[in-house]
Parts: structure tokens; sequence; C-alpha cells
């Protein structure tokens, strides 16, 4: 059933770009507004056109065009356009909107602010587990996306618990059972592929371990054919030199960045999924790979433990340790384990993580104010 469209709720963001958080907020806007709230999207700093596109709300995409954190001049433009359009409602995620959405409240008591964490508390600065501190009393909600982001913000402001609640990330369901496993089982391999998704402008995801990892799997005759990076940032550059010097040019694929389509395409021509990072909230891009009907194996961090059940779905591996990928690997090179967790795999996100599962948790929300 559908919400009748009376309630103004701002979206708000950094900005629209290359990210997890970015195209997760997209969705659920695109859902919301689906479901007749009437949406309103902005972003603090600049918004890249071919994410606005991907959009589907009716009022138009405002970016405020911030200089930095507190630039008076668009804090105000931001304050009048709430004012002006009767917003009721900030839903806000990453640090930057995560501030500006709260210095609105102190500005427009009547105004109900929502702010989405989506990763762990240690990779805060200082600075702003301080604005954390001094400014969450301004918060309806903080929600964050798994129990362990949320019992890393406790620590450091345990006097907000009260205000905290899980909506974990949730994944669009696009495929069914039935045709995926026809799908999944109608791969006449000899040789797997596997797969990494995640952003290059930093060390986080583990890309270039992944490479020096597979090069030692490919010398002890391993039947994998390809890894395939997707992703895009500062040190893809880096990375393909390392391939390059390796020998692995056409053994380590730089995909760049993908569209929806051909993002989906990756994840169902790939046959295992690898997440090798240090820090993660609750990883979207393997649920999309789980929908996909991919086995996963994963380091242990964030949410994961829920998303991941060892030895069912997949593997979850201590970041550094060879013989624990190279076990999980070698025990998924059988199609018929590996087509068995996949499809386990599915089956999880399907009945747990769904977008429409986790948004609703969200209209609960709005709902009850």
């Amino acid at each position: 059933m559908k919400e009748s469209a009376t309630k103004n709720i701002l979206l708000l963001i950094n900005g629209l770009g290359v990210g997890g958080a970015e195209t997760y907020f997209i969705k659920q806007a695109n859902y919301l507004s689906a479901q007749g709230f009437n949406i309103f999207f902005a972003t603090i700093f600049r918004a890249e056109q071919t994410f606005v596109s991907k959009l589907r709300i009716k009022n138009e995409v405002v970016s405020f065009n911030f200089k930095y954190l507190f630039d008076v001049r668009s804090f105000y433009r931001t304050l009048l356009f709430v004012k002006t359009n009767n917003i009721k409602f900030v839903y806000s995620t990453l640090d930057v909107a995560n501030v500006v959405a709260r210095l609105l409240k102190i500005f427009n008591p009547r105004l109900r602010v929502l702010i989405r964490e989506s990763g762990m508390a240690d990779r805060k600065s200082l600075f702003l587990r301080i604005i954390d501190v001094f400014l969450n009393f301004c918060c309806y909600r903080i929600i964050a996306v798994s129990e362990e982001v949320m019992n890393s913000l406790v620590k450091y402001q345990p006097f907000y618990r009260n205000r905290m609640i899980v909506i974990n990330n949730g994944v669009e369901i696009e495929i069914s059972e039935g045709a995926l496993g026809e799908l999944r089982k109608g791969k006449k391999i000899d040789r797997v592929t596997l797969l990494n998704v995640g952003s290059m402008k930093n060390e986080n995801k583990g890309q270039e371990q992944l490479i020096y990892f597979f090069k030692k799997m490919v010398d002890r005759g391993l039947p994998i054919a390809r890894l395939v990076l997707v992703g895009e940032g500062q040190l893809r550059q880096h990375f393909e030199k390392i391939a390059l010097d390796l020998g692995l040019a056409e053994k380590v694929i730089f995909t760049g960045l993908l569209d929806r389509e051909e993002l989906k395409e990756q994840y169902l021509l790939a046959d295992i999924f690898i997440l090798y990072s240090k820090n993660e909230g609750c990883p979207n891009a393997v649920l999309e790979a789980m929908s996909c009907g991919l086995p996963v194996i994963s380091t242990a961090v964030g949410g994961i433990n829920k998303i991941v059940l060892d030895n069912v779905n997949g593997f979850i591996i201590e970041r550094g340790n060879e013989d624990q990928i190279s076990n999980a690997i070698k025990k998924m090179l059988d199609s018929e384990t590996r087509n068995k967790m996949g499809m386990a795999a599915f089956s999880h996100v399907r009945d747990n993580f769904s977008l429409s599962q986790q948004t609703d948790k969200l209209i609960k929300l709005f709902k009850f104010i």
C-alpha cells in the first residue's frame, strides 16, 4: 500500500558520484517516491549528471554547492529551501551531509532529522566524533547499517543509544530463483572467474593484495581463469602496473566504472565474489553479488557475518590469511558446491536483505512520526 504524498522528505547527501552509499541512496529515493512520498533530493557539493539521471522523482535535484563545511551562505540557502518547500523530514547520509542536516534542526526546531551511518566509527576523525557528541541531540533517529556500526557509535556516545536503530542495506531482486538456478547450472566451465567490485580511491578494498594472491594461485596451477576488478579511482593505474609487471595483463581485467546493467552482467558471468576490505558497514556489492547467485569469500568486516553465513553461502576469512582464502577457493572449484552455495546466497538476501524489506523499515519511522 502506498503512502499518500503528504510528507515532504528531503534526502541529503554529500554529492552524487562513484560510491556504494550514493548508489544506494538513489535507490532508496526512487523506492520512497514510488511509495507516494514527496521526495526532494539535494547534494551538499557537486552532483554529476550521470548519477542525477538515475533518480526517478518528480522534483528537480538541487545542489547547494558548499565550498566548505561551515559555508554560511550555502547553509542559509539550504535552510531557506527547507522552509520554502515545507520539508518535514531530512534523511541524510555521509559525514558532511549529516552535519548540515543536524544544524538545520537547530534553526528549524520542528524539523525531524534522521541520519544514516554507513560505516564503522573508527574511520571518523576525532573532529567528526566530537561533532556527533554535540549535535546528535538533534536527531530523531541515528540509522546504522549494521549492529557492528551501531556498536562502534555507542562506544563514544552511549547517551544516544536510545536514538539508534539498525536498518541494513538492501538489494533489488531482479531475477527469479528458477531462472538463476538454470543459468548457474548451465555454465559449463573448467576454470573459474573471481570478481571484486569496489572503489580504487584508496587501499581499503584490498585490490593490490588480491592481485598478488591471484598470481600465487595461478603459479600453483589452480584452475582460475581471471580476476575481474570493477571500479575506478586514483590507484587504478598503480594496480594495472602491478598486474602488468606480474605478467597478468590478460588475466587481471580492469573494467572501470559500469552502469547498472553492465555490472549485473559481470555478476552473472563471474563464479566467485571476493570482498577483501579492511572496513565496511553493510557492503552493497556483496548483497548485489549474492542476488545474482554468487557465493562469497569475505573478510570479517562490518555486518558481514549476518550476510555471509560461513560454509553455507560463502566463507568468512581473516584478511592476510592466504591459507584461508586459498582453501575457500579450492572448495568452490567444485561446481556442485559452488552452485549450492550461490543459490543459498540468493535465497538469503531475497528473504532478509531486499531493498523493499529494508526501506519499509525506514517508511515505518516516517509513518510513526
